[in-house]
């Protein structure tokens, strides 16, 4: 097995680099004990048959000897180039034939085992005197010994390489020697002989060229043969300590721009947005690949200490290969894999992280307790255009027994001003309890009982280990998250164990494992399954003054209003405070629970919200070498997601309370009450299972031939992913120790909720005539206004794929290098016609490696200079249409027929829908220079998406109003220049390495069958919102007039102005109200890393820029308070403003109008600011512990991290408001973590 160690070691993953390693330390340990001979002993029986040579290169005629022998073969291809040698020799011994073929060469062979080493002969060592000797021991970075390397005296031929071990010990007779350290694949060292009588020495991987690799998911092939555009993150950046990987990314990659979801996930966008059917999100989510197939779940999926290498493809050539889901990009993960050493390697790792309590006084935003009253009594003393005052509002009321009419849920300064108003109480004592509300403030309270410190702490421990045959690798991780909300934690406990192992010369097996098991408690947050109420949110948003705890630290129980909106969505009805206490109050005992009042921090208490989420996936493979260069493999990946959400509603709870007392009957002539629910817990249940399998048979072909090198690769790929979704029935009166629910209670025809008897004592409904059903609220209530679902809601859907791809590439002389790859994708939810389920995926490229030219040698200050180019057609699977139509059944039976119901998801189905495509092309320039000094890259694109699906109104004669159709067509024309940088201030001691990244994106949507038509759906968004001729992320606003009358105006493309409040009568097409006001996705993004190794201490920092985007800015919404919520601090903005220039606060304070104000002062142009802005994402802060300071205590290597992430933000506009965070900007995390290898 011959080892040509001019292929850029690049190609190999991290284990095999380490095997290659440690057969090169054995080889030059096997030189230095054959120095006293020319030659070791080879088996006298091998017998060659017959060789007949010619004139050929040494390396071929080696290449053909190792063929007729079972001895593997090492040499050095480069020392070997130019020589050759002719032989003819009949059956003969492998000594003898290795004799002739060496005879006129000045090289000679040594034998170990069955390895035959090929290298120089020797040269006598000159005669030593008085010689000083130093020992020590070599180490990679992670405290891994090398084996092999070279340790010289500089200016002399002196030298020994280091044993298996790493250890070295060497004599020299200068006092003033130097010592030089060289090993393959890493960065030279010299260090000075001070008369130290040992030495250890710790050598860095040469990044520069062990990096620069591009893992497909299907090969793996160095920079020199790479056509397309890829990005490596540096290995340095994924050896941080993180949660999750994706958080490594953001500002290290070029061309890759990072959001934040609702959730505060990030999500990643590659060279702009491909497609338009998902514009809420916005955002084009590249493929996620690890170790070779795609992966169901997201990066929270993978242990991020299990990486070894994180790959981003950006173009036709590098991504086609993938097809139908590769027009967004493709992200390459692979994880480490065992050691190659016959010893264990033990690595422990951990971090504690931890960040601050937002700070609410700036978060939240809002009135102080006393500006609150006082623009609650401009609202309660201010008419509306009905000539009424007071908490009226036109919807959702109850009347008081005098005829007032009053609204529930209201703040404890409004009850004060409303009970005045009706008389139960005298204007002193409204005056009393206002005065004493001014000066409560609620913020405290929230952040000492609501909130706490966020906190997470994370533990990995790995062990490896192997030799030639097998290697394999097991890690743990245990990671505890304790979010902002009280009650809120998220366990972590991840498995992973990965095998390589030959069990024959020819056939080789692999297995990857990797188990995840989450477990998070979510009391502090609102239901995953009927997303209701969160306590904590619920608490931020009433009135300033609504206190948790009363000053004797008790718990203040809130009974502003008797409300029924938590839980299940349905009912939002909320009963008039007072107006319960004197109805309700003389009979609450009647009810199943007396207690109808609400406290947040009981509720985070008396609720158990539970998600168990269990990830397994399986990867096996075999890999069979038929002959040399020909292998086949075969690959299969198995995964599952199973997700278990139990939300369990203590019996104190108000969800339980008030649910159960709400929906009992109540007959308003006895008092008699009917309970219709049972007493006890509630419990809701929902289950998410997704299964997924992909199947690999591929067939690789790699031979070089002299110049020349073929590589290709054809293959064919099987996947399905099915999801099965089930949401069960709410258990009523559940008893979690016997796992059992009972049964619903019962009352008869003329028994009515709560509620509906209020309601009529009131007068707001009228008394039944004959249905046995009077009102929504009454029995027809009992299966649907209160969520009685007696039924499951289940889901489920099925995704299949059929592959066939193929993949060559064409090497000459190490300079030229052209690539083709094809692959077709057939899909379930894509047209039945060959045309357009088989349409193919393709791309052709080129490299031309300038630097290896003859004309380019004098140029010695060039490293490495190279062009390369790429064209080629890939797909998106959009999964939200179908060429079918799909039907969704409802729960619930017809009330008339009693049979089934369905609607039809996303319109009818189109049989003539097709692959999304996107036609992309790629021009790049590679460079390095001044001895690696300087390096970097400079790349151009152009992506071109053709047939995207959008939502078209078609006529209703079809069917439907709506059908997705291939009718849209977009292009991203972008720039991105990478500067890389590593010089050496004080020889190895003070080193700095930087990059600075560059991208400039260009998204214009140049046709789309949907063009707008609604005077409104320009400023609305959406999927109506797409327009030929501009950005997919265009943000358009309305020209605002200042006023007329008193109401708000805005100008159309004439400058005639018309109502802003009132802008469903316009006649015309939105773009005569609507402006252009620039794009809310920057096409300007930089990025720069800085990393400074002083001695010891690693320090780096990250920073990124946008730049040329805009935003909405935060405004008043013109919110009255008319409910127990507190108001923005921007109230006091709108009432001071110049009413030509934004619009102000309406003199007639509340009327009808006022409900429109919001929707029209969020689309005005005055609110546009400039996005721009620098973060200061991260400043790192290493110790590497000296060898001799941690191998007393039995350690190899050792590194203690500090880090700051969210250290602070440059703004460019002048309302100090983050164009991605709004008011509510990220605090500072502090991590503190070590890693230590055994």
């Amino acid at each position: 097995m011959k080892k040509k160690l001019t292929i850029p070691l690049s190609t190999w993953d991290k284990g095999k680099r380490k095997r290659f390693f440690m057969r090169l330390g054995l080889l030059k340990l096997m030189l230095i004990f054959g120095l006293m001979s020319t030659h070791a002993n080879v088996n006298s029986q091998t017998i060659i048959s017959k060789l007949k040579l010619e004139e050929v290169e040494l390396s071929e005629a080696l290449e053909r000897i190792e063929e007729l022998s079972s001895y593997d073969f090492v040499f050095n291809y480069n020392d070997l180039k130019g020589y050759k040698v002719s032989v003819d020799l009949e059956e003969t011994s492998l000594e003898n034939c290795l004799d002739q073929v060496l005879r006129e060469v000045p090289f000679e062979y040594q034998t170990k085992g069955d390895v035959v080493v090929i290298s120089y002969k020797k040269k006598s060592a000159p005669i030593q005197q008085e010689k000083r000797e130093i020992k020590g021991k070599v180490t990679d970075e992670n405290g891994e010994t090398l084996p092999g390397v070279s340790v010289v005296v500089k200016g002399t031929s002196t030298g020994v390489a280091t044993d298996i071990d790493g250890n070295y010990a060497i004599q020299f007779d200068h006092e003033n020697a130097v010592l030089v350290f060289s090993f393959v694949g890493m960065v030279q060292q010299e260090i000075a002989y001070h008369a130290q009588s040992s030495l250890n020495v710790v050598l860095q991987y040469d990044t520069a060229n062990l990096e620069e690799v591009v893992v497909t998911g299907y090969q793996t092939i160095s920079k020199e043969r790479a056509t397309g555009s890829f990005e490596k993150v540096d290995s340095k950046q994924i050896e941080k300590p993180v949660s999750d990987i994706s958080e490594r990314l953001v500002g290290t990659v070029t061309g890759l721009q990072q959001v934040r979801d609702p959730s505060g996930d990030v999500r990643f966008e590659i060279r702009g947005q491909s497609s338009i059917t998902t514009p809420n999100v916005g955002v084009s989510q590249p493929l996620v690949v690890v170790d070779g197939f795609p992966i169901e779940g997201d990066f929270k999926t993978v242990n991020p200490n299990d990486i070894e290498s994180v790959t981003i493809l950006k173009d036709a050539a590098a991504t086609s290969i993938w097809g139908a889901r590769s027009a967004n990009g493709v992200i390459v993960i692979t994880t480490k894999k065992g050691s190659t050493k016959n010893k264990a390697k033990v690595e422990f790792s951990s971090f504690w992280k931890f960040k601050n309590k937002p700070n609410l006084r700036k978060t939240l935003n809002r009135l102080s307790s006393a500006d609150q009253i006082e623009l609650e009594k401009y609202v309660y003393t201010t008419e509306n255009n009905y000539g009424e005052r007071g908490y009226i509002p036109y919807y959702s009321s109850i009347s008081d027994n005098n005829g007032h009419v009053a609204m529930g849920d209201l703040s404890a300064g409004q009850l004060a001003f409303n009970e005045h108003y009706l008389g139960k109480i005298t204007l002193q004592e409204r005056d009393n309890r206002l005065s004493a509300l001014s000066k409560l403030d609620n913020t405290k309270q929230i952040e000492k009982y609501l909130l706490q410190q966020n906190f997470t702490q994370q533990y990995n421990l790995a062990v490896s280990g192997g030799n030639d045959k097998m290697n394999n690798r097991l890690s743990l991780m245990f990671e505890d998250r304790k979010g902002d909300n009280k009650n809120n934690d998220l366990k972590k406990y991840m498995v992973n164990y990965k095998l390589n192992y030959k069990i024959l010369k020819n056939l080789d097996f692999s297995f990857n494992g990797t188990l995840n098991y989450n477990n998070e408690e979510y009391n502090g947050s609102g239901s995953k399954i009927y997303n209701s109420y969160s306590p904590v949110a619920y608490a931020k948003g009433v009135a300033p003054y609504q206190m948790l705890k009363n000053a004797d630290g008790s718990l203040a129980r809130w009974s502003n209003g008797v409300m029924t909106k938590w839980g299940i969505s349905g009912s939002s009805t909320t009963i008039y405070g007072p107006n319960f206490a004197r109805y309700i109050a003389p009979i609450k005992d009647k009810f199943p629970y007396q207690d109808w009042t609400f406290n947040p921090i009981e509720e985070i208490n008396a609720r158990d919200f539970n998600a168990r989420d269990i990830n397994a996936r399986f990867q096996a493979g075999l890999n069979f070498k038929i002959i040399k260069g020909l292998d086949l493999s075969s690959k299969f990946q198995y995964e599952i997601y199973d997700q278990r959400i139990n939300e369990r509603y203590f019996e104190n709870s108000f969800e339980v309370r008030m649910r159960v007392n709400a929906t009992s009957g109540w007959d308003k002539y006895t008092n008699e009450v009917t309970q219709r629910l049972p007493k006890g817990e509630f419990l809701d249940k929902a289950d998410t299972e997704i299964k997924s399998y992909n199947f690999r048979n591929q067939l690789n072909f790699h031979r070089d031939f002299g110049k020349h090198s073929i590589s290709a690769l054809v293959g064919t790929e099987v996947s399905e992913k099915t999801t099965n979704i089930w949401a069960q029935p709410r258990g009523y009166g559940y008893d979690n120790n016997r796992l059992s629910s009972a049964s619903l209670l019962h009352g008869d025809g003329s028994d009515r909720s709560f509620i509906t008897a209020l309601q009529m004592r009131l007068g707001i409904i009228p008394e039944p005539v004959t249905s046995p059903y009077p009102t929504i609220i009454g029995r027809q209530a009992y299966g649907l206004l209160f969520g009685f679902r007696t039924t499951a809601l289940p889901g489920y859907s099925q995704e299949v794929y059929f592959s066939m791809y193929s993949n060559l590439a064409y090497t000459y002389d190490e300079k030229f290098t052209l690539t083709a790859s094809a692959r077709t994708d057939a899909s379930n939810f894509i047209a039945d016609d060959p045309k357009y389920r088989y349409s193919p995926f393709w791309s052709i490229g080129g490299i031309w490696h300038i630097s290896k030219e003859m004309f380019m040698e004098d140029l010695n200050w060039i490293d490495r200079l190279a062009i390369r180019t790429s064209y080629g057609v890939n797909g998106n699977a959009n999964k939200g249409s179908s060429a079918k139509t799909v039907l969704n059944v409802k729960p619930l039976s017809n009330s008339y027929t009693g049979g089934l119901e369905s609607e039809i998801v996303n319109g009818y189905g189109n049989p003539d829908l097709g692959w999304e495509k996107v036609n992309t092309f790629n021009l790049g320039l590679d460079y390095s220079l001044f001895n690696g000094k300087l390096f970097g890259k400079v790349e151009f694109y152009n992506k071109n998406s053709k047939d995207l699906i959008c939502r078209v109104s078609v006529p209703r004669y079809s069917g439907a109003n709506l059908a997705n159709l291939n009718a849209a067509e977009m292009y991203n024309r972008g720039l991105e220049m990478e500067f890389g940088t590593n010089i050496s201030i004080l020889k190895d001691d003070i080193v700095w390495s930087g990059n600075l990244s560059f991208a400039y994106n260009k998204n214009k949507i140049t046709n789309v069958l949907a063009e707008p038509t609604g005077v409104n759906d320009l400023v609305n968004g959406g999927y109506f919102a797409y327009a030929s001729g501009y950005d997919a992320n265009a943000l358009w606003t309305r020209r605002y007039a200042g006023l007329v009358n008193d109401e708000p105006m805005i100008y159309d493309s004439k400058n005639t102005k018309h109502s802003a409040v009132d802008t469903w009568n316009l006649t015309g097409t939105p773009f005569d109200y609507s402006v252009y006001s620039g794009t809310k996705r920057a096409p300007y993004v930089l990025g720069f890393n800085s990393n400074f190794k002083i001695y010891d201490f690693d320090i780096s920092f990250i920073l990124t820029g946008k730049f040329g985007h805009k935003f909405m800015r935060e405004a008043y919404d013109f919110y009255l308070p008319v409910t127990n919520t507190s108001v923005s601090s921007l109230y006091k903005e709108a009432i001071s403003v110049d009413p030509d220039k934004q619009m102000p606060m309406p003199t007639q304070g509340y009327n009808t109008q006022l409900g429109n104000y919001p929707l029209a002062q969020n689309k005005m142009n005055y609110l546009v600011e400039n996005a721009s802005h620098i973060r200061f994402q991260e400043i790192s802060v290493t110790y590497n512990m000296p060898h001799t300071m941690i191998s007393k205590l039995g350690l190899d290597a050792c590194k203690l991290y500090s880090q700051v992430n969210n250290i602070g933000t440059i703004l460019f506009n002048d309302y100090n408001e983050d164009p991605e965070y709004g008011f509510n900007k990220p605090t500072a995390v502090f991590t503190f973590g070590l890693k230590c290898n055994f």
